[in-house]
């Protein structure tokens, strides 16, 4: 067992979202653990999990108090919450049901049965909203500029005031996280991972009116170490209402495609990059700002390992073998 995962032996953990982006990495390594119960939330069962122990499999509507009645009656010690709805749904009533709704079901049911478990929620650095390049830290004033990210910041405020109440929590915000997830079919999710994905259908990347603003950027498997150190560092964190936590690089989604360029050249590949500076960009997409990890970092000692660079080859290299598996 990995000596960062000693702390979770013998405990019962539950990871909600367990089939999407994010949960379907975490599960691939918190398997690693020497847990006492492995239990699993997912909308839909339409992912095979590859994992050589038993786990409880929970299927159906996070939004849906009874889901969460039938799951506490298990009693856990760590919670990592990864469910929600992507920041690309449109249909803003289902985004606020499941990003929002299911939070205060989530809480409620906690509450009610007296839960004790620590509960780590990933949250976004998009509730900062910055238009300038500034460094984002935890002092940084808050400024929504899409429902996805007002369903966010309420459900972290939701559990800020429910700490008051008895439920533990820590949230971290992520900025734009790429590379390969254990479930490829979500892939395309993330904004760095489509330009890829065009990258080897189209040969061509598009860069639009925002490709010189700078913002931060973290690879798939930093966030996962974050993760693991937010849960073994609980006690330390949870003062904060959130913490921040990304690789403190600036790079903009210029800089992205021209690296992007370079990695397709290597391979033969002639990647082509335009311009559409017509097209109107919503409010969010214009955001900018270098992600500050100091408090998380002070607590915590993690650091992201992965460069831009090193994580787009990788990403391309992962992607490529999806494709072509044999």
């Amino acid at each position: 067992m990995n000596n960062e995962m000693e702390f979770l032996k013998n405990k019962a953990v539950l990871i909600s979202g367990a089939n999407g982006y994010l949960g379907s990495s975490f599960v691939s390594k918190i398997v690693g653990a020497e847990l006492k119960e492995l239990c699993l939330m997912v909308k839909t069962n339409n992912f095979k999990f590859n994992l050589n122990k038993k786990v409880t499999i929970f299927e159906g509507d996070i939004s849906e108090k009874n889901l969460w009645d039938s799951i506490f009656k298990n009693r856990f010690d760590f919670i990592f919450h990864f469910a929600g709805e992507n920041i690309s749904q449109e249909n803003i009533g289902e985004m606020f049901k499941s990003n929002f709704y299911s939070s205060i079901k989530f809480v409620e049911s906690y509450l009610e049965s007296n839960s004790r478990a620590r509960v780590v929620y990933l949250s976004s650095s998009n509730i900062s909203g910055s238009q300038n390049e500034i460094t984002i830290n935890e002092n940084t004033r808050d400024d929504l500029y899409s429902e996805w990210s007002a369903s966010k910041k309420m459900s972290e405020m939701l559990f800020h005031l429910s700490k008051y109440k008895g439920f533990k929590c820590v949230s971290l915000r992520l900025p734009n996280v790429y590379g390969a997830s254990s479930n490829m079919a979500t892939f395309n999710r993330m904004s760095i991972n489509k330009m890829i994905e065009i990258a080897f259908s189209r040969k061509i990347l598009t860069l639009y009116s925002n490709h010189r603003l700078k913002r931060s950027f973290v690879y798939i498997s930093d966030v996962i170490d974050s993760i693991f150190k937010a849960a073994k560092h609980f006690d330390a964190l949870s003062e904060r209402e959130f913490y921040y936590v990304g690789s403190e690089e600036l790079h903009s989604y210029g800089d992205l495609a021209e690296i992007l360029r370079e990695i397709f050249h290597e391979k033969g590949i002639h990647l082509s990059i335009s311009h559409d500076f017509n097209r109107l960009m919503a409010p969010i997409e214009m955001r900018a700002g270098s992600i500050d990890s100091s408090n998380f970092r002070k607590i915590t000692s993690w650091k992201s390992i992965y460069k831009l660079e090193n994580g787009l080859l990788q990403t391309v290299n992962d992607y490529s073998e999806s494709r072509n598996p044999f």
